[in-house]
């Protein structure tokens, strides 16, 4: 989502005063990795699911992924007969000490791009809690722009990566 909208503008107004974080760049976008990782970062995908639509944001210190706590007539209505617990708001940050990597969707330019189907993934590598690396893949359905200046800043950030981590 372009910041240029009145609406992203506003969120990221409000986002930034309740997480600190200024707002670059939001994208829609679609989580999928490992349960156990999503864990560490207190996610966790609904239940019947292997997805978690979200929006990642690129802000100026870290990356977030922020889930919206919202569901369909439909499930509400299945929901409340299995009396099952209401969708919940979910929030993760990936920052410096955490962010191993962030691989980039590869520009598809002209013909190819209008003729390709698949959903452009950004590969985000995360150090967990006992250090070892987990992928995080955020498939944007929408053309995600240029984000190497946002990705280059967030892994600039960094802390001394030392022992080979």
């Amino acid at each position: 989502m372009r910041m240029n909208n009145p609406s992203v503008q506003a969120f990221a107004e409000e986002f930034e005063q309740t997480h600190g974080d200024r707002v670059h760049r939001v994208l829609m976008a679609r989580l999928r990795a490992a349960p156990s990782a999503l864990r560490a970062f207190g996610l966790e995908y609904p239940p019947g699911k292997t997805d978690i639509w979200g929006l990642l944001i690129f802000g100026a210190r870290a990356l977030h992924f922020f889930v919206h706590a919202s569901e369909s007539s439909m499930s509400a209505l299945f929901r409340t007969a299995m009396q099952g617990a209401p969708p919940k708001e979910q929030y993760a940050v990936f920052g410096p000490e955490q962010l191993a990597d962030i691989q980039l969707p590869v520009k598809k330019n002209g013909l190819f791009r209008l003729f390709s189907r698949s959903a452009d993934t950004i590969t985000v590598q995360a150090l967990l809690p006992d250090r070892t690396k987990a992928s995080f893949f955020f498939e944007s359905v929408l053309d995600p722009g240029d984000l190497r200046e946002h990705a280059a800043r967030l892994l600039a950030a960094r802390p001394n990566q030392e022992n080979g981590q």
